[in-house]
């Protein structure tokens, strides 16, 4: 069971839309190579390891915004 199986119903659709709207960030950020969308999907002392990068978020960013323009 999840752990929002405490939550009522309503806000069981409010925390889902919240996770949905930060995924929906992420990936626009990503698509667009938009700073602002991406960093408001992360904590802004997040650490990420993702492949080609391990460490503070902008670290992240700046490979990827790299890449994106690139290609």
């Amino acid at each position: 069971m999840t752990e929002t199986h405490h939550l009522d119903p309503i806000a069981q659709l409010v925390a889902r839309e919240a996770i949905r709207d930060c995924l929906y960030r992420y990936a626009r950020g990503i698509d667009r190579a938009d700073e602002a969308a991406l960093m408001s999907s992360y904590w802004p002392e997040a650490h990420d390891s993702h492949g080609a990068t391990s460490g503070p978020i902008v670290d992240f960013y700046a490979v990827s915004y790299t890449h994106l323009r690139a290609h």
